[in-house]
């Protein structure tokens, strides 16, 4: 069985709540903190220096390692001033002395620093960095990273390129199984790096309208295959990675509720699940802590933004990103990966191939109410961003449109 690698949501009742016999170390960091993340702070519940000390307090006393996560891709260039390189490293002295037992990044240079700096840290490398050949692999390696979390959109469902970067490299390697994210995303890298100055303390960008989800979740319900397409791997398949030379699955979200982590932990240890496979994927909000009356005021802080975009326009977004139940039912997937452990797939034509399209008709269930409606919702939405009315950009005209 493969270890797991959990994220923390920072509640009370996690660690007791969870399987923790599969479980090698959670991760998270604390919400925000100077460097920032792959999440908007917005979807995540706020973390400080003490739930830190108690959770890995508590991870400790359980056996498990605790990862700190500085996996923003993009730094804003902070650490090349004077005021940078003391936020950083006031935050890495406080880790260190708060016993993390490592680091996950996404930038060179802080590996680098780490290593120079504070070498008891053992230092991963974040899916944010996109490793996605043996090449790539070897130069995070020669570095000193011990762990690379590889490119899910790129590598998932190759097993030759698997086995290709497990031959290169010594140290572990770690795929993250449950994101629906899709294959060669074009999103990946803009979605990092908006993420990252969102969830940066102090931030001027620490605001996001999250178009990448948008975009995403409308691509989905326009061609339903794509939920085939994505790259997770269900609880079953999982030793299959194992045989290619995977040493660990690491499973999302750290904004989820602990029910929810719960269930996504028991069913990769069990390495079987009986139901709905979206239930293991970090979907709608209602699956979120801040999806809460708890937050609700801290929501709203966030979002009443009324002289930075249309608020009510966006409040669309609310019914969107919450309509609907989708089903995935698991137990017609049996066998599904067969096709990608014979090399048949290449992801280079996904429209001559079909084999999603397949899949999707006999396993994928979307139900009445996110039809041409919710579609057409999503579309207005998406074109509102673009042409600038949800930021009040006054609309040329025809013939001024037309001109030049």
């Amino acid at each position: 069985m493969l270890k797991l690698a959990v994220p923390t949501n920072w509640q009370e009742d996690l660690l007791a709540k969870i399987d923790t016999s599969a479980v090698a170390e959670l991760y998270g960091k604390m919400e925000p903190d100077c460097l920032g993340g792959a999440h908007a702070s917005c979807l995540l519940a706020p973390a400080g220096g003490k739930a830190l000390l108690r959770q890995v307090r508590e991870a400790h006393s359980r056996g498990l390692r605790f990862n700190y996560l500085l996996n923003s891709p993009c730094t804003a260039n902070m650490e090349w001033t004077r005021r940078g390189q003391k936020q950083i490293r006031r935050l890495l002295d406080f880790i260190s002395l708060a016993g993390v037992d490592g680091v996950t990044v996404s930038v060179p240079y802080l590996l680098e620093m780490v290593k120079r700096s504070y070498p008891h840290l053992e230092t991963a490398v974040s899916v944010g960095a996109a490793v996605d050949t043996p090449a790539r692999a070897a130069y995070w390696e020669d570095m000193g990273a011990q762990q690379i979390t590889l490119s899910c959109v790129d590598v998932n469902r190759d097993f030759g390129l698997l086995r290709a970067i497990r031959n290169r490299v010594g140290c572990r390697l770690q795929l993250i199984a449950n994101l629906p994210c899709l294959p060669n995303c074009h999103l990946q890298r803009y979605h990092g790096t908006i993420s990252s100055h969102a969830s940066r303390r102090g931030d001027p960008g620490n605001f996001q309208i999250d178009y990448c989800s948008l975009t995403c979740r409308f691509m989905r319900l326009s061609e339903p295959e794509k939920f085939i397409s994505a790259v997770w791997i269900r609880p079953e398949d999982t030793r299959f990675y194992g045989e290619a030379g995977i040493d660990r699955i690491k499973l999302v979200d750290r904004g989820m509720k602990t029910v929810e982590l719960a269930r996504i932990v028991g069913a990769y240890t069990a390495g079987r699940y009986e139901g709905n496979l979206l239930d293991l994927f970090p979907f709608n909000m209602d699956k979120y802590v801040v999806g809460g009356r708890k937050y609700a005021w801290r929501k709203f802080l966030y979002f009443f933004r009324p002289f930075q975009y249309d608020v009510l326009r966006l409040a669309k977004l609310s019914r969107v990103l919450s309509s609907g139940t989708i089903r995935l039912d698991n137990s017609k997937l049996d066998g599904f990966l067969e096709f990608f452990l014979n090399g048949n797939c290449r992801g280079y034509d996904c429209g001559r191939c079909g084999y999603c399209r397949e899949v999707a008709g006999r396993a994928l269930t979307i139900p009445v109410d996110l039809g041409g409606g919710t579609l057409e919702l999503y579309r207005r939405i998406l074109d509102e961003l673009a042409c600038g009315k949800m930021f009040f950009v006054k609309q040329p005209d025809k013939h001024e449109a037309g001109k030049g």
